[in-house]
């Protein structure tokens, strides 16, 4: 559930206030959550306890590009929820990064259209999303590019026609669809046609001079 909030980043600008006033300074507002006081780069995000559940915290922090979460539930005191999520924090920043892969765009060839009004398409890359990996790792990452060798017409502006995967050790840590940059129609009769007459027209001037 933090993950998926932290998607909307304009929920920062309200969760990493430590205090705050309404009515004209009447009423004081202070954050429960005292990490965006005492931690570095805390951006929120919700405190909550009650009888049952015991004290709880959802603790995020953003550090050189670098965004964790840590979650503490059931704890026996509002100081040990804070101190174990700072011990986790400190211990995925400590051992982990973030990192944007450098994709070899050479590998990446032209598919043909079969029957298409173009015999060619180049793929195109999406935004290179960056992957979160071991600390010093990244001279590890290798590359593997998937193209489909080719694509029946009609092609649609968007359509998948392979992928780039990033893998560690084996594993996958990032994935990237090839996609295509046009559409591309498939041929009729009327543009083999006009196609056909064109190269006779060549042709003729070639022969002839004319």
């Amino acid at each position: 559930m933090s993950r998926e909030l932290l998607k909307h980043e304009i929920i920062t600008n309200y969760t990493t206030v430590w205090m705050d006033n309404l009515r004209g300074g009447q009423t004081e507002l202070v954050n429960t959550n005292r990490l965006v006081r005492y931690y570095q780069g805390t951006t929120g995000l919700k405190t909550g306890t009650t009888s049952k559940a015991g004290c709880c915290l959802a603790a995020t922090a953003l550090r050189n590009g670098t965004h964790l979460i840590a979650v503490v539930l059931g704890s026996s005191s509002s100081d040990d929820r804070f101190n174990g999520a700072k011990a986790m924090l400190n211990w995925g920043f400590a051992n982990f990064e973030t990192v944007k892969p450098s994709i070899d765009k050479t590998l990446i060839t032209n598919v043909s259209v079969i029957k298409g009004v173009d015999e060619i398409i180049t793929p195109v890359l999406p935004e290179i999303r960056s992957i979160l990996i071991a600390r010093g790792r990244q001279d590890d990452l290798q590359q593997q590019v998937e193209i489909a060798v080719d694509v029946a017409a009609p092609v649609e502006k968007g359509q998948k026609l392979g992928s780039v995967k990033i893998t560690l050790d084996g594993e996958i840590v990032g994935q990237y669809d090839l996609t295509a940059p046009k559409s591309v129609a498939k041929l009729s009769f009327g543009v083999v046609f006009m196609r056909m007459l064109r190269a006779l027209c060549g042709l003729y001037i070639l022969i002839t001079g004319k």
